[in-house]
C-alpha cells in the first residue's frame, strides 16, 4: 500500500512505497484519491512526452533553417558561437552518415530503420 504525501490543502503530492518522515498515512492502491492522483500524473508524463517529441521535431527545423540561411549567404558559420558551430557541424556529419547507411538499404527490402 502506498504512503502518501500532501500539500497544505490536503491534496496527495507524492506517493511512496515505504513510510519516511514526509510520508503522512498509508491508502490503499485503489483508493479514489490515490487513483486519481496517478491518473493525472500519468496525463502529465504525456503531455511532457509530447513537448519532448516536439522539441526533437522542432531541433530539425531549426538545423534546416540554419543552413537555409547559410546557402543564401545571410550568415556564415563562423557568425555563430563556436559551441554552435561544433553542434551543427556534429550533426551534419551524423546525417551524412545517416544517408551514407540508408543506400545499403533498398526501399523494396522490408526492413524497418528506428
Amino acid at each position: 500500500m502506498p504512503y502518501v504525501v500532501r500539500n497544505d490543502e490536503g491534496q496527495i503530492i507524492a506517493l511512496h512505497l515505504r513510510p519516511s518522515e514526509a510520508t503522512q498515512e498509508e491508502l490503499r492502491f485503489d483508493d479514489s484519491e490515490v487513483v486519481e492522483f496517478i491518473e493525472e500524473n500519468n496525463k502529465n508524463l504525456q503531455v511532457q512526452s509530447d513537448l519532448l517529441s516536439s522539441d526533437i521535431e522542432f531541433v530539425r527545423v531549426l538545423e534546416d533553417l540554419i543552413t537555409c540561411l547559410i546557402d543564401k549567404g545571410t550568415i556564415r558559420l563562423t557568425d555563430l558561437p563556436a559551441a554552435a558551430q561544433d553542434k551543427i557541424s556534429l550533426r551534419k556529419a551524423l546525417r551524412h552518415r545517416m544517408g551514407d547507411l540508408s543506400e545499403i538499404v533498398s526501399e523494396s527490402d522490408d526492413v524497418l530503420l528506428p
